[in-house]
């Protein structure tokens, strides 16, 4: 039986402490050999939208990094990157509009190394026993 835990990061660039504090415990976590899974929500979505430089946060996203490459996923709450990273109506406070020349309305930009997911996921990890911190 393989020890996992799981990280949901609600905070966006409002307050990038907060999300910092978050992807450290995910890699104490990672550290400590616990799998891992990082859920990005509501403002964390922010991190996982492309292009990476319109958002102020480069300690977030060496993080989001290291822990890529540790092994933890990365997933993203699809209805909320809808609404972040693409396809909605108008672009969000703090967040570079995004060039979305010849792309369809619906398209959704997001890190390649970010899976997009339902909350379907999350509840199916909680259910499973995963113990669960948000920040």
């Amino acid at each position: 039986m393989s020890k996992h835990v799981q990280v949901i990061l609600t905070t966006g660039t409002k307050d990038i402490a907060r999300a910092v504090l978050g992807l450290q415990a995910a890699l104490a976590a990672v550290a400590s050999q616990l799998e891992v899974d990082v859920f990005l929500t509501l403002d964390a979505t922010e991190w996982a939208c492309e292009p990476r430089d319109c958002v102020n946060g480069q300690e977030v996203y060496d993080l989001l990094d290291l822990l890529i490459a540790l092994g933890a996923r990365i997933t993203c709450c699809s209805a909320c990157a809808l609404e972040k990273c693409g396809g909605g109506e108008a672009p969000q406070p703090g967040v570079c509009e995004l060039d979305r020349a010849g792309s369809s309305n619906a398209a959704v930009l997001t890190s390649a190394n970010v899976q997009l997911t339902g909350l379907a996921t999350l509840m199916e990890r909680v259910a499973s026993g995963a113990p669960t911190v948000t920040f």
